[in-house]
Parts: structure tokens; C-alpha cells; sequence
């Protein structure tokens, strides 16, 4: 009752609010990415409340093909009988081999655990903001951003990781090495270095993890204004 309820036009009216409309410094903000522009009203308008009535289903198809595959799932990994058959089951293969097979998507990137496609770096990387402020829960709202970089790892590490389990298997794995990355090259000048200082958790096990150090600092003498969309 409460998911239909909630698609009522008078009720999704009733429950939205603009964010600008929460806190003052939202509203400036709004107001310095759009200048000239009327305040965006506090309810949701009819059009938009319309468009998501009437589109409401939409993709339900694939949300209804999800279920089904985490439900043949369930039901093959509960219907094993012999400890042979549990002992030689591979859960990721199967699981996605399912999902393929019913949603008709490709996870390739995400077998063996390793998404490759989406994480190129351990941290994509910094920005550093002037023009912040805290919001009441302790985010930062800020506007105006003066420096960006990425973090790297010496190849050595890097070739030893891949080295191993999952991502020796990987048989789709194309990585940029630091020699190739055209940003490496451009953060290592004038002395700087964006390389994290590694040491193993355990001196015998590399797969046991590893700690990171470095120092982040700004260069004064490279500054300058780029203004982003706040986040």
C-alpha cells in the first residue's frame, strides 16, 4: 500500500522540497552556478511529477530479470547434495554466468574480483578547494578548486600485485603502467613526487596487505582559479 501510496501526485508533491529551499547557503550556492535565474520553486513542479508518474515502470523489466537470476541462484547453491559438488562450485562464476545468461548484460570486468574498468588507481585522486564552508553536518560545500592530482604506486608493487590471485587470471586486463600514464609524467616535476611509500603488513606475505605513506602538498606557485560546479 505504502509503494503506491507514495505515487499519488498530491503526495509526491507533499513530500518534496527543493534543496535550496533547507538552508541559506544552499540557495547562494544554486544561485552562483545559475545567475539570472528565477529560485527554483520549494515543490516539485506538475510537469516533473507527471514525467515520473507516467514513467514509473520504466526498467521494471530488468528489475523483475534481477530478481529471477538471484533467485535461480538461491535455489541452485541450496539444492548441492554431496560435498563434492560444494567443494567444486565457483559462486562468482556461477553467479554471473545467471546474470548474463538472464539479463543479457556483459559482466566481464567484474569477474575474478577485479574491476578493472572502474578502478584505475587506488584513489582516482585530491582536489584542494578554497571558498569552503561546513555544512551542519560536517560536509563541505565548496566552489572554487586550485589544485588536482593523482595518487600512484611504484611499478614494482604494482607488477607484484597482479602477480597475484585474483588478477593473474584476469584475461582482460590492459593497466596503464606509470611509464605510459601521461599525468605521472607531468606530477613528478620539479621535484615533487605522487608515489606512495609502501610496507607489507607481513614481510612474507604480500597478500597480507600493505600500509601507505605520503605527504600532500599544494604548490603556491602553480595556483589557479577553476571554478566547478559545487559539490
Amino acid at each position: 500500500m505504502l509503494e503506491n501510496w507514495c505515487w499519488m501526485k498530491d503526495v509526491l508533491k507533499g513530500l518534496s522540497c527543493h534543496y535550496t529551499t533547507l538552508h541559506q547557503n544552499y540557495l547562494a550556492d544554486w544561485r552562483k552556478q545559475h545567475p539570472g535565474e528565477p529560485d527554483p520553486p520549494k515543490e516539485i513542479p506538475n510537469d516533473l511529477v507527471e514525467s515520473l508518474i507516467k514513467y514509473r515502470y520504466f526498467n521494471r523489466g530488468l528489475y523483475h530479470l534481477y530478481q529471477l537470476s538471484i533467485s535461480i541462484f538461491d535455489l541452485q547453491i541450496h539444492s548441492l547434495s554431496t560435498d563434492k559438488e560444494i567443494a567444486g562450485l565457483d559462486l562468482q562464476k556461477l553467479w554471473y554466468d545467471l546474470r548474463e545468461e538472464i539479463e543479457g548484460m556483459d559482466f566481464s570486468e567484474c569477474r575474478n574480483g577485479f574491476a578493472f574498468g572502474t578502478f584505475a588507481h587506488l584513489t582516482a585522486g585530491y582536489d584542494v578547494h578554497t571558498d569552503w564552508t561546513l555544512r551542519e553536518n560536517g560536509t563541505p560545500v565548496f566552489e572554487n578548486t586550485i589544485n588536482t592530482g593523482q595518487l600512484y604506486f611504484e611499478e614494482e608493487v604494482e607488477e607484484k600485485i597482479m602477480g597475484m590471485e585474483p588478477y593473474a587470471s584476469h584475461t582482460q586486463i590492459n593497466r596503464t603502467t606509470n611509464a605510459e600514464d601521461m599525468e605521472f609524467s607531468k606530477s613528478t616535476v620539479n621535484g615533487f613526487n605522487p608515489v606512495v611509500s609502501v610496507v607489507q603488513i607481513d614481510d612474507n606475505d604480500l597478500s597480507k596487505g600493505l600500509v601507505g605513506y605520503i605527504t600532500l602538498g599544494v604548490d603556491s606557485t602553480a595556483i589557479k582559479d577553476e571554478n566547478w560546479p559545487v559539490s
